[in-house]
């Protein structure tokens, strides 16, 4: 459609919501350039001069773009209707510690002033802090809203266990620490319906808070071996044409695990992933030290209910938006889905292809499969699962 020539090299490319405008960022010249899709000729370009550019970001309206600058000085709102600038003041962090409510009116944002913590909850309409409060972190790690906008999540860097949940208005709802003086939270994902929050861990284990007492109501351990009747285990089996099938496992079951590097600065431990289906029935995890295998929990029952065990590492996987169906891809040509029905493989027809990422539609009916370069569409028949 367009071609677009920026000013040097470019550190962030980011889409307004609307698909209307992107935006390059070049932090080492502390620029801002946008563009318009639909005109052309339309330029706009911010210099935040000595200040610089540390992370830049649109606002869910697509109207107003947030850049952090260096060493979170400050950060700088600045709408392209009216060409007006606010401020905001010391924010933690550049990349994270900003969460927007579902309908863009409010941000909550992670500051630290004077070596205390604190969240602003700031109104989207005129960029005030209506609320600011103090919270009981050491260090916090981030920050994150509930889909239902009623809590904000925060917890402390892996230093220190420590999760707490806030209403907007700055009241402490709960206040969880598991152990000490050990590595804590690695992962924390809020259920789609909210009802449910994971924390997922150094010990590779993910405890699950309900909203109503914020009590642990549940441990998923992720240790071998795995003696449980009910889980049903797929291990993925190759022929000699090197195609995929899966065989049924019977208890107990073990899987190679990586082993720790003590002088390692980020060692392979602790639960690194966890993703909710659609309707928060299923919960699906990925421990870092054991790469090849993805468990997936029911909530319902608050146990194991299946594990896929692959040949190679998972590098990436997903649950479809619509139905508790997950696609994982393991850096080769195949791209495996698994529903409460089984698992399953499919082959990618072009040549040379490796999938290193999958990501699924709005809608689900199509997924999109990522090379190194390439990427190709794969549109999904209409089956139930």
């Amino acid at each position: 459609m367009n071609t677009y020539s920026c000013m040097d090299v470019v550190n962030q490319v980011e889409w307004a919501p609307d698909s209307q405008h992107v935006l390059t960022a070049m932090h080492k010249r502390g620029i801002v350039q946008v563009w318009s899709l639909q005109d052309s000729e339309w330029r706009c370009r911010i210099d935040e001069g000595v200040a610089g550019i540390a992370n830049a970001r649109w606002s869910p309206d697509s109207r107003h773009i947030l850049s952090v600058a260096d060493f979170q000085v400050r950060v700088a709102v600045r709408s392209l209707v009216n060409r007006t600038v606010v401020y905001l003041d010391s924010p933690k962090f550049a990349s994270k510690g900003f969460a927007f409510n579902n309908d863009g009116r409010w941000l909550a944002m992670l500051g630290r002033h004077e070596c205390h913590d604190n969240i602003s909850i700031i109104a989207c309409d005129t960029w005030e802090a209506v609320k600011q409060f103090q919270i009981e972190s050491s260090d916090c790690a981030d920050i994150s809203w509930s889909p239902d906008e009623r809590y904000i999540a925060a917890w402390d860097n892996a230093l220190e266990y420590r999760q707490l949940v806030y209403l907007p208005n700055g009241s402490l709802l709960s206040k969880y620490s598991a152990y000490e003086h050990q590595l804590g939270i690695k992962t924390v994902s809020w259920s789609p319906s909210s009802q449910f929050i994971a924390a997922g861990s150094y010990d590779n284990r993910v405890r699950l808070f309900n909203n109503i007492s914020w009590k642990v109501i549940g441990e998923y351990n992720h240790a071998v071996p795995v003696t449980s009747e009910s889980a049903i285990v797929y291990y993925e089996t190759l022929d000699n044409s090197n195609q995929s099938t899966y065989t049924i496992g019977s208890p107990p079951h073990t899987f190679p695990c990586e082993r720790l590097d003590p002088a390692d600065a980020n060692p392979k431990l602790g639960v690194g992933q966890s993703l909710w289906s659609p309707d928060s029935r299923h919960l699906a995890t990925q421990c870092d030290a054991m790469p090849s295998v993805l468990w997936i929990w029911e909530t319902l029952r608050l146990s194991i209910m299946s594990l896929i065990v692959q040949k190679s590492p998972i590098l990436s996987f997903m649950w479809d938006p619509t139905q508790p169906r997950l696609a994982l891809c393991t850096g080769n040509s195949k791209v495996y889905f698994w529903s409460a029905n089984g698992c399953s493989c499919v082959d990618v027809p072009a040549q040379d292809f490796v999938v290193r990422k999958v990501q699924w539609s709005p809608h689900g009916d199509y997924l999109i499969l990522q090379d190194r370069r390439d990427f190709c569409v794969c549109y999904m028949a209409s089956v139930e699962f």
